[in-house]
């Protein structure tokens, strides 16, 4: 995000909300755009419109932050739609035709189903499906809440693999 639209998502936090004086200074301000300005432009002026529109109390970063992980994500389906997103893929495309079945699918879908793998659930026995599709509902959900987090927290905060603060953001 640039330090304009950063000015304008000020400037609306402080119209919406005048009497608590969110970002009284400089030193407000520069606080909540090193927390903010990973966002991109769109994203993070979409968050503070929504967050006015549909709060009476003024936000957070927090609360900015976790409006813009919503925008960024959009309509993302919850892991029993993407199953059934899975199964129709398969019904359409059959086990042959792999790569139109997984261009089909929604990017964290599609990750899923290659992380399980794709021919092994299109040839799963009935008996073996449940399972399949319990292993999917763990993993869809856990890389869901990871893409949230990652939007949530600024990119300077977050924690590498090996749980060493990353630099930089």
């Amino acid at each position: 995000m640039n330090e304009t639209t950063f000015a304008t998502m000020a400037a609306i936090i402080n119209k919406a909300y005048p009497k608590d004086n969110i970002l009284p200074d400089g030193d407000a301000m520069g606080i909540w755009y090193e927390f903010l300005k990973d966002l991109p432009d769109e994203i993070g002026l979409a968050a503070v419109r929504d967050w006015v529109a549909n709060n009476i109390w003024p936000p957070h970063i927090s609360d900015i932050r976790e409006y813009a992980a919503q925008h960024a994500l959009g309509d993302i389906s919850d892991w029993g739609e993407a199953w059934e997103k899975v199964l129709k893929a398969i019904s359409s495309y059959g086990s042959y035709n792999e790569p139109e079945a997984l261009a089909s699918l929604d990017e964290i879908t599609r990750d899923c189903v290659k992380n399980l793998g794709f021919r092994s659930i299109c040839l799963a026995e009935e008996d073996r499906l449940d399972f399949i599709k319990s292993q999917f509902k763990d993993l869809y959900n856990r890389k869901v809440e990871r893409q949230l987090r990652s939007i949530k927290t600024p990119p300077r905060l977050q924690i590498g693999a090996k749980g060493h603060q990353l630099i930089g953001g």
